[in-house]
């Protein structure tokens, strides 16, 4: 589920990797036995599995996506991938074939570049989801927030998640209107799974540490 930027080690990147997470979320729902639609084991395989469904970005969208690494190895290895039409690959999750509208939805939330993909409140407005669209939902009383990275130790997991879990309590609380104290953080039994050698997974926590930009060298 991660989005071109994050596998091709952006650095900065915003909200529009959580919409090509919803928009892969939306295409194993429509695809047959619900695979994933962009299985990979490591970087390299899965930006090929994405390369393969949509296709070779233009050099334009290529300019606003990750390391120049990472886009020589696009130049190189995947130059002129014609993609697959979405149609041709993906059913309505109560079968037959996808509605204009969801394809529509569904293309422009899976979309290479971040800047021409289609924003939350663009989704929520669209024509697919209209039956469940509330104007309410928009009204969201929190702005951006920011962190003070540097005073946490954020190579340790536990601290990583104790800061995630504490941001979304507070969400929670003023979206709400809570006053009453919120539950700690439940012990988390999970074992942490590390970057195998020869991978390119990021430290523990990819959304605050970027990969080395060896992983894409030819």
């Amino acid at each position: 589920y991660r989005a071109p930027e994050l596998v091709m080690e952006e650095t900065v990147y915003s909200s529009k990797v959580d919409i090509w997470a919803c928009g892969c979320i939306m295409a194993q729902m429509c695809n047959k036995g619900y695979e994933p639609l962009f299985p990979g084991e490591d970087r390299i395989k899965q930006l090929g599995a994405i390369l393969k469904i949509i296709g070779t970005p233009s050099e334009e969208d290529m300019m606003d996506v990750g390391s120049e690494e990472a886009r020589k190895y696009i130049r190189k290895h995947h130059a002129s991938l014609p993609g697959v039409r979405f149609r041709e690959m993906l059913q309505a999750p109560e079968g037959g074939p996808l509605s204009d509208e969801a394809l529509d939805l569904l293309t422009r939330m899976l979309t290479f570049s971040p800047a021409k993909r289609i924003t939350a409140v663009e989704a929520m407005r669209h024509p697919y989801l209209a039956e469940f669209y509330d104007v309410e939902d928009e009204q969201f009383p929190i702005d951006t927030f920011e962190l003070d990275l540097d005073s946490y130790d954020m190579e340790d997991i536990t601290v990583v998640k104790s800061l995630i879990f504490d941001i979304a309590r507070e969400i929670r609380r003023v979206f709400h209107g809570l006053s009453e104290p919120e539950p700690e953080l439940p012990p988390d039994p999970t074992p942490i799974s590390r970057p195998q050698p020869g991978s390119f997974g990021s430290s523990s926590c990819s959304v605050l540490a970027s990969a080395s930009s060896a992983a894409f060298c030819p």
